[in-house]
């Protein structure tokens, strides 16, 4: 944990930024400096960095190629506006593939090279993540933070949900738990990652609120690389994943009191399937099985 004076100090940067917000455009130079430290607490706290991906995009918006939500527009993205642009200038070009698609709008057209502005609006993710902060911080002493677990048993969080199927495997001393499912509509249409994502964290929400983690080692297994940087860096550069409650598998270690860490399993490894084992995953997924 960290000391009650830099707790304090955390809170009250926390509320001069909430009194910059009512005052109009963000001092750029300021932001800097209160980011710095918000950084090093949640090196301390990580379970706090999904809600500082707000303020990185807040600071770095005055950047090129940066969409309306100040997220970095995608390579897809750049060769769809950049048809769009010549197609109106009447040049000719070939239109990018997935007509009809929703596609960011860049608004940021950038400053000329080594021209920094001094002052940067703020957008909506960084006003509602600045409301979480400031529910963190609620607290008059800093949280403690379990770093080893009081059990010496562990639990293993095994999942995989990359195809139209999905399935869960908890590993423990006592045996295996196994659960499988298959996706509605509306979760096939959005990306594997974020399939990938949600089946596991809801997984290990439902198991924080048993209470059956509580003071154990959690490790959460997938052959999913894109999970495994936005846990551990706390967001992600996709819109899809940093709105998407995968951040939440930090706050259920946290009010599970159980650290959970990460750990990526290539895709030849040895799933569980219907009770028995298969090369591929958990979830059958890859074949449309559940």
């Amino acid at each position: 944990m960290v000391s009650q004076e830099k707790w304090d100090k955390m809170k009250r940067l926390i509320d001069e930024l909430g009194e910059m917000v009512t005052r109009g455009p963000l001092p750029l130079q300021r932001m800097l400096e209160i980011r710095g430290f918000l950084m090093y607490v949640v090196r301390t706290y990580t379970w706090m960095n999904p809600y500082i991906k707000g303020m990185h995009n807040t600071i770095d918006s005055w950047r090129e190629g940066r969409a309306e939500d100040d997220f970095k527009i995608t390579a897809k993205e750049r060769k769809r506006n950049q048809a769009l642009l010549a197609e109106a200038m009447g040049l000719p070009c070939r239109r990018a593939e997935g007509d009809g698609e929703e596609w960011a709008t860049v608004v940021s057209p950038g400053t000329e090279e080594g021209v920094v502005l001094e002052t940067v609006l703020p957008k909506e993710r960084f006003l509602r993540d600045l409301e979480y902060l400031r529910e963190l911080t609620s607290t008059t002493t800093p949280p403690k933070q379990l770093y080893w677990a009081a059990h010496e048993s562990a639990f293993y969080v095994i999942g995989d949900a990359s195809g139209k199927a999905k399935g869960s495997a908890l590993v423990e001393q006592y045996g295996v738990d196994y659960e499988s499912g298959a996706w509605n509509l509306e979760w096939r249409l959005k990306s594997s990652n974020c399939r990938e994502v949600e089946n596991l964290t809801d997984r290990l929400e439902r198991l924080v609120q048993e209470g059956a983690l509580q003071n154990h080692e959690v490790f959460l297994i997938t052959d999913n690389s894109a999970f495994k940087g936005a846990y551990y860096k706390g967001h992600s550069p996709s819109r899809e994943l940093s709105d998407h409650r995968l951040l939440g598998a930090q706050g259920s270690a946290r009010r599970g009191f159980c650290p959970a860490r990460h750990s990526h399993l290539g895709k030849t490894y040895e799933g569980l399937r219907c009770g028995r084992p298969v090369k591929g995953g958990l979830d059958g997924g890859h074949d449309g099985g559940a």
